[in-house]
């Protein structure tokens, strides 16, 4: 993929070995990026473990984030997440029936983890889709 994405403001950084970029003129993206710094030479293997992840899923699964670019210099340019779902079951209660379907949302897209052997090794599904 050659589209060049020009990352923007922080969003996230907190997360384990990347931050979270939006993506300049494109509120559909953010730039999933390696951790400059201290630990920077195992944020870019880990980042360059999840690149790999995400060009054998190769946008296969409804329940896996879209990832638009592969080759980005920094990590993955992937599709942006409305909230998380941590934030969604606070804001507002949601119904019995609600709660099973994000569970089984979940379940799928370890399932097509699975069937690719991929291992989603930190078990959380926080990130709700647009």
């Amino acid at each position: 993929m050659s589209t060049h994405y020009e990352a923007g403001r922080l969003l996230n950084e907190d997360g384990g070995h990347a931050d979270i970029y939006e993506i300049r003129n494109d509120p559909y993206r953010v730039l999933k990026a390696w951790r400059e710094g201290e630990h920077e030479k195992i944020s870019k293997e880990l980042m360059d473990f999840e690149r790999k992840a995400y060009e054998k899923i190769n946008n296969s699964s409804h329940y896996i984030l879209c990832c638009y670019d592969y080759s980005h210099p920094r990590g993955v340019v992937l599709e942006r997440c409305v909230q998380s779902v941590r934030s969604l079951l606070i804001e507002r209660s949601l119904s019995p029936e609600e709660l099973i379907s994000f569970a089984k949302m979940a379940a799928l897209g370890l399932r097509d983890l699975h069937r690719l052997d991929i291992i989603h090794i930190d078990g959380k599904n926080n990130q709700t889709r647009q």
